[in-house]
Protein backbone atom coordinates (compact mmCIF):
# COMPACT_ATOMS: atom_id res chain seq x y z
CA UNK A 1 0.00 0.00 0.00
CA UNK A 2 3.04 2.15 0.51
CA UNK A 3 4.80 1.52 -2.34
CA UNK A 4 5.42 3.47 -5.96
CA UNK A 5 1.91 3.14 -6.64
CA UNK A 6 0.66 6.89 -6.69
CA UNK A 7 -1.58 8.12 -3.95
CA UNK A 8 -5.73 7.85 -4.58
CA UNK A 9 -5.08 5.52 -7.14
CA UNK A 10 -6.77 2.80 -5.28
CA UNK A 11 -10.42 2.08 -6.20
CA UNK A 12 -10.33 -0.91 -3.46
CA UNK A 13 -8.99 -1.85 -0.03
CA UNK A 14 -9.85 -5.73 1.13
CA UNK A 15 -8.23 -6.71 4.73
CA UNK A 16 -9.12 -8.79 7.63
CA UNK A 17 -7.34 -7.40 10.76
CA UNK A 18 -6.41 -10.43 13.80
CA UNK A 19 -9.43 -12.21 15.23
CA UNK A 20 -7.86 -13.27 18.29
CA UNK A 21 -8.64 -10.86 20.45
CA UNK A 22 -12.05 -10.56 19.98
CA UNK A 23 -12.74 -14.37 19.18
CA UNK A 24 -14.80 -16.23 21.84
CA UNK A 25 -11.84 -19.22 21.46
CA UNK A 26 -10.11 -16.85 23.08
CA UNK A 27 -10.25 -17.25 26.98
CA UNK A 28 -6.75 -15.89 28.27
CA UNK A 29 -6.80 -12.52 30.05
CA UNK A 30 -5.08 -10.22 27.14
CA UNK A 31 -8.65 -11.11 25.16
CA UNK A 32 -10.32 -8.06 24.08
CA UNK A 33 -8.37 -4.38 23.60
CA UNK A 34 -5.33 -5.81 26.28
CA UNK A 35 -4.53 -8.28 23.15
CA UNK A 36 -1.30 -7.27 21.48
CA UNK A 37 -3.02 -7.91 17.89
CA UNK A 38 -5.59 -5.29 18.84
CA UNK A 39 -3.28 -2.63 17.78
CA UNK A 40 -3.55 -3.26 14.10
CA UNK A 41 -7.25 -2.10 14.11
CA UNK A 42 -5.08 1.46 14.17
CA UNK A 43 -2.90 0.66 11.43
CA UNK A 44 -6.06 -0.36 9.11
CA UNK A 45 -7.49 3.00 9.80
CA UNK A 46 -4.25 4.79 9.10
CA UNK A 47 -3.36 2.81 5.64
CA UNK A 48 -7.21 3.88 4.42
CA UNK A 49 -7.17 7.37 5.28
CA UNK A 50 -3.73 7.82 3.77
CA UNK A 51 -4.99 6.03 0.26
CA UNK A 52 -8.64 6.75 0.56
CA UNK A 53 -9.81 3.91 -1.65
CA UNK A 54 -13.38 4.33 -3.30
CA UNK A 55 -15.05 1.56 -1.36
CA UNK A 56 -13.10 -0.46 1.41
CA UNK A 57 -13.90 -4.07 2.92
CA UNK A 58 -13.19 -5.26 6.76
CA UNK A 59 -13.50 -8.55 7.98
CA UNK A 60 -13.34 -10.17 11.70
CA UNK A 61 -15.94 -12.07 13.89
CA UNK A 62 -19.45 -11.85 14.81
CA UNK A 63 -18.26 -11.35 18.71
CA UNK A 64 -16.42 -7.98 17.82
CA UNK A 65 -19.77 -6.30 17.98
CA UNK A 66 -19.60 -6.71 21.84
CA UNK A 67 -16.30 -4.60 21.40
CA UNK A 68 -18.04 -2.33 18.66
CA UNK A 69 -18.09 1.04 21.76
CA UNK A 70 -13.80 1.01 21.80
CA UNK A 71 -13.84 -0.18 17.48
CA UNK A 72 -16.59 2.63 16.60
CA UNK A 73 -14.52 5.60 18.55
CA UNK A 74 -11.30 4.40 16.62
CA UNK A 75 -13.18 4.59 13.35
CA UNK A 76 -14.50 8.14 14.55
CA UNK A 77 -11.03 9.37 15.98
CA UNK A 78 -8.90 8.19 12.89
CA UNK A 79 -11.50 10.26 10.71
CA UNK A 80 -13.14 7.39 9.13
CA UNK A 81 -16.42 7.69 9.54
CA UNK A 82 -15.90 11.41 8.39
CA UNK A 83 -14.83 9.90 4.79
CA UNK A 84 -16.78 7.14 4.60
CA UNK A 85 -20.22 5.71 5.24
CA UNK A 86 -19.94 2.23 6.64
CA UNK A 87 -22.41 -1.06 6.84
CA UNK A 88 -21.43 -3.71 9.30
CA UNK A 89 -22.89 -6.85 7.45
CA UNK A 90 -22.80 -10.46 8.39
CA UNK A 91 -21.82 -12.92 5.89
CA UNK A 92 -22.15 -16.69 6.51
CA UNK A 93 -20.93 -19.04 3.63
CA UNK A 94 -24.10 -21.66 4.23
CA UNK A 95 -26.65 -18.87 5.69
CA UNK A 96 -25.95 -16.55 2.81
CA UNK A 97 -25.08 -18.21 0.15
CA UNK A 98 -26.24 -22.36 0.66
CA UNK A 99 -22.68 -23.55 0.79
CA UNK A 100 -21.35 -26.49 2.68
CA UNK A 101 -19.39 -24.47 4.84
CA UNK A 102 -20.06 -22.15 8.25
CA UNK A 103 -17.88 -19.28 8.39
CA UNK A 104 -20.12 -16.04 9.69
CA UNK A 105 -18.11 -13.07 9.82
CA UNK A 106 -18.92 -9.62 10.19
CA UNK A 107 -18.10 -7.31 7.07
CA UNK A 108 -17.34 -3.08 7.74
CA UNK A 109 -18.39 -1.79 4.08
CA UNK A 110 -16.86 0.97 3.54
CA UNK A 111 -17.88 3.58 0.71
CA UNK A 112 -16.88 6.98 0.28
CA UNK A 113 -19.21 9.80 0.65
CA UNK A 114 -18.27 11.77 -2.56
CA UNK A 115 -19.20 8.59 -4.55
CA UNK A 116 -21.59 6.97 -3.26
CA UNK A 117 -25.03 5.77 -5.64
CA UNK A 118 -27.65 7.68 -2.75
CA UNK A 119 -28.02 8.50 0.68
CA UNK A 120 -27.91 6.63 3.66
CA UNK A 121 -31.99 5.10 3.96
CA UNK A 122 -31.56 4.26 0.05
CA UNK A 123 -27.88 2.52 0.36
CA UNK A 124 -29.33 0.26 3.58
CA UNK A 125 -32.58 -0.56 1.28
CA UNK A 126 -30.37 -1.72 -1.27
CA UNK A 127 -27.97 -3.84 1.08
CA UNK A 128 -30.47 -5.33 1.77
CA UNK A 129 -32.06 -6.59 -1.76
CA UNK A 130 -28.89 -7.78 -3.04
CA UNK A 131 -28.41 -9.74 -0.14
CA UNK A 132 -31.53 -11.38 -0.17
CA UNK A 133 -31.33 -11.67 -3.92
CA UNK A 134 -28.64 -14.32 -3.59
CA UNK A 135 -29.61 -15.99 -0.73
CA UNK A 136 -31.26 -19.41 -1.73
CA UNK A 137 -34.85 -19.37 -0.15
CA UNK A 138 -34.32 -22.77 0.68
CA UNK A 139 -31.54 -22.83 2.87
CA UNK A 140 -32.36 -23.55 6.68
CA UNK A 141 -30.18 -23.70 9.49
CA UNK A 142 -27.69 -26.46 9.76
CA UNK A 143 -28.55 -29.84 11.79
CA UNK A 144 -26.27 -29.76 15.10
CA UNK A 145 -25.27 -33.05 15.65
CA UNK A 146 -24.92 -34.61 19.39
CA UNK A 147 -23.53 -32.43 21.70
CA UNK A 148 -21.55 -34.29 24.70
CA UNK A 149 -22.56 -32.01 27.52
CA UNK A 150 -25.01 -31.59 30.14
CA UNK A 151 -25.35 -29.61 33.27
CA UNK A 152 -22.63 -29.88 35.98
CA UNK A 153 -20.29 -31.55 33.93
CA UNK A 154 -17.19 -30.45 35.20
CA UNK A 155 -13.66 -30.42 33.40
CA UNK A 156 -11.28 -31.32 36.05
CA UNK A 157 -9.19 -34.26 35.84
CA UNK A 158 -7.93 -35.59 32.71
CA UNK A 159 -9.63 -36.68 29.87
CA UNK A 160 -10.42 -40.24 30.43
CA UNK A 161 -12.24 -39.00 33.50
CA UNK A 162 -14.13 -36.65 31.55
CA UNK A 163 -15.07 -39.34 28.52
CA UNK A 164 -16.10 -41.52 31.42
CA UNK A 165 -18.38 -38.94 32.84
CA UNK A 166 -20.25 -38.46 29.36
CA UNK A 167 -20.42 -42.23 29.18
CA UNK A 168 -22.55 -42.93 32.31
CA UNK A 169 -24.60 -39.66 31.75
CA UNK A 170 -25.72 -40.81 28.27
CA UNK A 171 -25.68 -44.98 28.69
CA UNK A 172 -23.12 -45.11 25.90
CA UNK A 173 -21.32 -48.71 25.55
CA UNK A 174 -17.56 -48.98 27.45
CA UNK A 175 -15.93 -49.96 23.99
CA UNK A 176 -13.64 -47.88 22.17
CA UNK A 177 -15.84 -48.09 18.78
CA UNK A 178 -14.89 -49.73 15.59
CA UNK A 179 -14.25 -46.65 13.59
CA UNK A 180 -10.57 -46.19 12.87
CA UNK A 181 -8.40 -43.09 11.50
CA UNK A 182 -4.90 -42.20 11.02
CA UNK A 183 -3.30 -39.09 12.24
CA UNK A 184 -5.42 -39.27 15.40
CA UNK A 185 -4.59 -39.01 18.99
CA UNK A 186 -6.20 -41.69 21.60
CA UNK A 187 -8.26 -38.83 22.97
CA UNK A 188 -9.53 -37.61 19.40
CA UNK A 189 -10.45 -41.39 18.36
CA UNK A 190 -12.18 -41.79 21.76
CA UNK A 191 -14.36 -38.65 20.84
CA UNK A 192 -14.95 -39.89 17.60
CA UNK A 193 -16.18 -42.81 18.65
CA UNK A 194 -18.71 -41.55 20.81
CA UNK A 195 -20.20 -38.70 18.80
CA UNK A 196 -20.98 -41.23 16.35
CA UNK A 197 -22.71 -43.47 18.90
CA UNK A 198 -24.74 -40.94 20.03
CA UNK A 199 -25.77 -39.67 16.58
CA UNK A 200 -27.12 -43.04 16.14
CA UNK A 201 -26.23 -43.11 12.22
CA UNK A 202 -29.41 -44.09 10.27
CA UNK A 203 -28.51 -42.84 6.90
CA UNK A 204 -29.56 -38.93 7.81
CA UNK A 205 -26.24 -37.92 5.88
CA UNK A 206 -22.49 -37.44 6.77
CA UNK A 207 -21.01 -36.21 9.77
CA UNK A 208 -18.40 -33.86 10.06
CA UNK A 209 -16.89 -33.76 13.74
CA UNK A 210 -14.35 -31.19 15.12
CA UNK A 211 -12.06 -33.72 17.19
CA UNK A 212 -9.23 -31.25 18.17
CA UNK A 213 -11.70 -29.58 20.71
CA UNK A 214 -12.58 -31.28 24.28
CA UNK A 215 -15.51 -33.12 24.59
CA UNK A 216 -17.90 -30.26 25.73
CA UNK A 217 -16.81 -28.23 22.95
CA UNK A 218 -16.26 -30.43 19.57
CA UNK A 219 -18.47 -29.31 17.01
CA UNK A 220 -21.11 -31.49 14.39
CA UNK A 221 -23.16 -30.69 12.09
CA UNK A 222 -25.03 -33.00 9.26
CA UNK A 223 -23.60 -32.20 5.69
CA UNK A 224 -22.15 -28.92 7.13
CA UNK A 225 -18.25 -27.92 7.53
CA UNK A 226 -18.43 -26.73 11.15
CA UNK A 227 -16.23 -22.94 11.79
CA UNK A 228 -12.66 -23.88 11.13
CA UNK A 229 -9.83 -22.96 13.57
CA UNK A 230 -5.96 -22.99 12.75
CA UNK A 231 -5.53 -25.98 15.43
CA UNK A 232 -8.94 -28.23 13.73
CA UNK A 233 -9.11 -32.10 13.07
CA UNK A 234 -12.43 -32.20 11.10
CA UNK A 235 -13.11 -35.77 10.42
CA UNK A 236 -15.95 -36.85 7.76
CA UNK A 237 -18.04 -39.64 8.77
CA UNK A 238 -20.18 -41.49 6.03
CA UNK A 239 -23.89 -41.78 6.46
CA UNK A 240 -23.60 -45.51 7.79
CA UNK A 241 -21.27 -44.78 10.42
CA UNK A 242 -18.74 -47.34 9.20
CA UNK A 243 -16.16 -44.85 7.41
CA UNK A 244 -14.61 -41.98 8.20
CA UNK A 245 -11.83 -39.62 6.78
CA UNK A 246 -9.53 -37.25 8.05
CA UNK A 247 -9.66 -33.38 5.92
CA UNK A 248 -7.00 -32.39 4.39
CA UNK A 249 -5.28 -29.01 3.68
CA UNK A 250 -6.48 -29.22 0.89
CA UNK A 251 -9.83 -30.58 1.07
CA UNK A 252 -10.11 -27.96 3.85
CA UNK A 253 -9.21 -24.90 1.17
CA UNK A 254 -11.45 -26.52 -0.91
CA UNK A 255 -14.26 -25.99 1.63
CA UNK A 256 -12.63 -22.10 1.99
CA UNK A 257 -13.84 -21.58 -1.79
CA UNK A 258 -10.14 -22.04 -3.57
CA UNK A 259 -9.92 -24.61 -6.77
CA UNK A 260 -7.75 -27.65 -4.97
CA UNK A 261 -7.33 -28.53 -8.63
CA UNK A 262 -5.46 -25.27 -9.41
CA UNK A 263 -3.02 -26.37 -5.87
CA UNK A 264 0.28 -28.07 -6.12
CA UNK A 265 0.85 -28.46 -2.42
CA UNK A 266 3.98 -30.38 -0.85
CA UNK A 267 3.08 -32.91 1.96
CA UNK A 268 5.58 -30.89 3.99
CA UNK A 269 3.48 -27.69 4.23
CA UNK A 270 0.20 -30.04 5.09
CA UNK A 271 0.52 -28.36 9.00
CA UNK A 272 0.98 -25.05 7.09
CA UNK A 273 -1.30 -24.86 5.20
CA UNK A 274 -4.74 -26.36 7.92
CA UNK A 275 -3.54 -23.10 9.95
CA UNK A 276 -4.35 -21.07 7.01
CA UNK A 277 -7.37 -22.46 6.52
CA UNK A 278 -8.25 -21.88 9.60
CA UNK A 279 -7.24 -18.13 9.52
CA UNK A 280 -8.41 -17.89 5.91
CA UNK A 281 -11.47 -15.16 4.22
CA UNK A 282 -13.72 -17.84 2.54
CA UNK A 283 -13.35 -16.57 -0.90
CA UNK A 284 -17.09 -16.34 -2.11
CA UNK A 285 -17.93 -14.62 0.96
CA UNK A 286 -15.43 -12.11 0.15
CA UNK A 287 -16.59 -11.98 -3.09
CA UNK A 288 -20.38 -10.78 -1.69
CA UNK A 289 -18.78 -7.94 0.34
CA UNK A 290 -16.98 -6.64 -2.28
CA UNK A 291 -19.87 -6.77 -4.78
CA UNK A 292 -22.06 -4.72 -2.50
CA UNK A 293 -19.24 -1.89 -1.42
CA UNK A 294 -19.17 -1.50 -5.38
CA UNK A 295 -22.93 -1.45 -6.03
CA UNK A 296 -22.90 1.32 -3.12
CA UNK A 297 -20.74 3.58 -5.54
CA UNK A 298 -21.62 6.22 -8.45
CA UNK A 299 -18.71 5.32 -10.75
CA UNK A 300 -19.50 7.70 -12.88
CA UNK A 301 -18.58 10.31 -10.12
CA UNK A 302 -15.71 7.70 -9.29
CA UNK A 303 -14.12 7.87 -12.90
CA UNK A 304 -13.99 11.40 -12.40
CA UNK A 305 -11.64 11.50 -8.77
CA UNK A 306 -9.85 8.68 -9.66
CA UNK A 307 -6.21 9.69 -9.36
CA UNK A 308 -6.49 13.05 -7.65
CA UNK A 309 -7.62 13.45 -3.76
CA UNK A 310 -11.58 13.23 -3.15
CA UNK A 311 -12.90 16.62 -4.41
CA UNK A 312 -11.38 20.55 -3.26
CA UNK A 313 -14.27 19.80 -0.55
CA UNK A 314 -12.03 17.52 1.73
CA UNK A 315 -9.00 18.76 3.54
CA UNK A 316 -7.01 16.29 5.11
CA UNK A 317 -9.24 13.78 4.46
CA UNK A 318 -12.63 15.23 6.38
CA UNK A 319 -15.49 16.66 3.98
CA UNK A 320 -16.05 20.17 4.27
CA UNK A 321 -19.29 20.87 6.39
CA UNK A 322 -18.91 18.16 8.53
CA UNK A 323 -20.17 18.35 11.84
CA UNK A 324 -20.20 16.66 15.31
CA UNK A 325 -23.60 14.83 14.47
CA UNK A 326 -21.38 11.66 12.34
CA UNK A 327 -23.94 8.88 12.07
CA UNK A 328 -22.65 5.39 13.40
CA UNK A 329 -22.11 2.88 11.63
CA UNK A 330 -25.01 1.08 10.64
CA UNK A 331 -25.15 -2.33 12.25
CA UNK A 332 -27.27 -5.41 10.15
CA UNK A 333 -28.13 -8.45 11.73
CA UNK A 334 -29.25 -10.95 10.34
CA UNK A 335 -33.12 -10.72 11.14
CA UNK A 336 -32.60 -7.26 9.37
CA UNK A 337 -31.40 -8.73 6.57
CA UNK A 338 -33.56 -11.98 5.85
CA UNK A 339 -37.50 -10.58 5.99
CA UNK A 340 -39.41 -8.06 4.72
CA UNK A 341 -40.13 -6.23 8.09
CA UNK A 342 -36.37 -5.67 8.79
CA UNK A 343 -36.28 -3.90 5.57
CA UNK A 344 -39.57 -1.59 5.93
CA UNK A 345 -37.63 -1.18 10.05
CA UNK A 346 -34.51 0.09 8.48
CA UNK A 347 -36.02 2.33 5.80
CA UNK A 348 -38.28 4.03 9.19
CA UNK A 349 -35.53 4.22 11.14
CA UNK A 350 -32.71 5.75 9.58
CA UNK A 351 -35.28 8.37 7.60
CA UNK A 352 -35.75 9.41 11.29
CA UNK A 353 -32.46 9.71 12.38
CA UNK A 354 -31.50 11.86 9.32
CA UNK A 355 -34.68 14.21 10.25
CA UNK A 356 -32.92 14.38 13.92
CA UNK A 357 -29.63 15.37 12.35
CA UNK A 358 -31.28 18.01 9.99
CA UNK A 359 -33.27 19.42 12.72
CA UNK A 360 -29.46 19.64 14.84
CA UNK A 361 -28.13 21.27 11.84
CA UNK A 362 -30.87 23.95 11.46
CA UNK A 363 -30.74 24.78 15.69
CA UNK A 364 -27.13 25.64 14.65
CA UNK A 365 -27.75 27.81 12.25
CA UNK A 366 -30.36 30.10 14.29
CA UNK A 367 -29.17 32.87 15.82
CA UNK A 368 -28.03 32.68 19.63
CA UNK A 369 -31.55 33.97 22.01
CA UNK A 370 -30.21 36.52 24.57
CA UNK A 371 -29.40 35.17 28.01
CA UNK A 372 -31.78 35.51 30.66
CA UNK A 373 -31.13 37.68 33.32
CA UNK A 374 -31.05 36.45 37.09
CA UNK A 375 -34.51 37.12 39.01
CA UNK A 376 -33.11 39.21 41.66
CA UNK A 377 -32.02 41.90 38.91
CA UNK A 378 -35.23 41.75 36.72
CA UNK A 379 -37.01 42.81 39.93
CA UNK A 380 -35.09 45.82 40.34
CA UNK A 381 -35.15 47.07 36.47
CA UNK A 382 -38.98 46.38 36.93
CA UNK A 383 -38.88 49.19 39.81
CA UNK A 384 -36.47 51.29 37.82
CA UNK A 385 -38.71 51.46 35.43
CA UNK A 386 -42.45 52.48 37.39
CA UNK A 387 -43.54 48.86 36.70
CA UNK A 388 -47.12 49.10 38.76
CA UNK A 389 -46.67 46.05 39.32
CA UNK A 390 -44.31 45.30 41.30
CA UNK A 391 -45.38 44.73 44.87
CA UNK A 392 -42.95 46.30 48.36
CA UNK A 393 -41.11 43.80 49.55
CA UNK A 394 -42.66 42.56 53.51
CA UNK A 395 -40.84 43.02 56.30
CA UNK A 396 -39.18 39.63 57.71
CA UNK A 397 -39.85 38.85 60.96
CA UNK A 398 -37.67 38.61 64.35
CA UNK A 399 -37.65 36.73 67.68
CA UNK A 400 -39.23 39.02 70.08
CA UNK A 401 -41.37 41.38 67.83
CA UNK A 402 -44.52 41.74 69.39
CA UNK A 403 -47.43 40.01 68.01
CA UNK A 404 -50.20 42.62 65.48
CA UNK A 405 -53.18 42.73 67.44
CA UNK A 406 -56.30 41.09 65.79
CA UNK A 407 -59.27 43.64 64.66
CA UNK A 408 -62.88 42.02 64.43
CA UNK A 409 -64.09 42.74 61.31
CA UNK A 410 -67.41 40.83 62.15
CA UNK A 411 -70.61 42.44 61.31
CA UNK A 412 -71.37 42.51 65.27
CA UNK A 413 -68.77 43.83 66.07
CA UNK A 414 -68.90 46.99 63.69
CA UNK A 415 -72.84 47.53 64.84
CA UNK A 416 -71.21 48.09 67.99
CA UNK A 417 -68.62 50.29 67.02
CA UNK A 418 -71.44 52.75 65.50
CA UNK A 419 -73.78 52.96 68.51
CA UNK A 420 -71.23 53.38 71.14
Amino acid sequence: MTGSRPVHDISGYVCGFPCQPFSKQNSSKKAGWKHPAAALVKHVVRVTMEQRPVWSVYENVMNILSHRARLFSIFRAGGLLDLYTMFCVPVCPHRSLGLQCTRPRLFFILVRKDVQVADRPLMSALVHTLVSSVRPGSVQKPRAGPRLRFKGLESKGGWKTLHERVRDHLQLTRSRGNLACDNLTERELDLLNMVVEAAKMQGQGELFVDVSQSIHRAPALWDVLPTLTTSSKVVRVSGNGKECRLLSATDKLGHMGVNPDSLVIDESVQSRLCRLAGNAMHVDAVALAMALAMALVDWRKANIVQGQPSGSDCVAGVPAGSTKFVLPPQVLSWKLLETESGLRKLQGKYVKRARVKDRARTLLQKPALPKKQPRAKRASNAKVKGAHSAKPPLPKKRRGDPQPKLVETSAASRLKQLFA
